[in-house]
């Protein structure tokens, strides 16, 4: 059941993946089309490569089922590391795919702390590994 389970996830990454790069009718359907058109509306740049490095946890998750303090800070640091990418995405890229997660944040908080208060934001944010 682990190794159905874990094919069938990887399949639907991979899918939603190419989806996401390619995003034309004839390839994908029109759920990788709708998919993919809200991937970049809301992540951007990132939304190219982010489900296709979810596959690599996703692999040693599969290896080693045991959970460890270790691994639950790993996790913690990735979503860190995805939302300091986003919030850099917003504060430096200027056209549509900027992402609206990112670009939200930075918009809502530049009137209170300005640019370089963003920028300091983004430094503390950004995860040591």
């Amino acid at each position: 059941m682990k190794d159905t389970f874990f094919i069938f996830i990887v399949g639907v990454l991979i899918y939603l993946g190419f989806s996401t790069l390619l995003g034309s009718n004839e390839l994908m359907g029109s759920f990788g089309v709708m998919f993919s058109h809200y991937n970049q509306l809301y992540f951007g740049y990132i939304s190219f490569i982010y489900l296709f490095t979810i596959l690599v946890p996703l692999y040693f998750m599969y290896k080693n089922v045991k959970l460890s303090f270790r691994k639950a800070e790993l996790f913690v640091s990735s979503i860190l590391l995805l939302f300091a990418s986003l919030i850099a995405q917003g504060l430096l890229v200027q056209n549509e795919l900027r992402g609206k997660i990112g670009s939200d944040f930075v918009d809502f908080l530049s009137p209170y702390i300005g640019l370089f208060g963003l920028w300091v934001f983004f430094m503390h944010d950004y995860p040591r590994i």
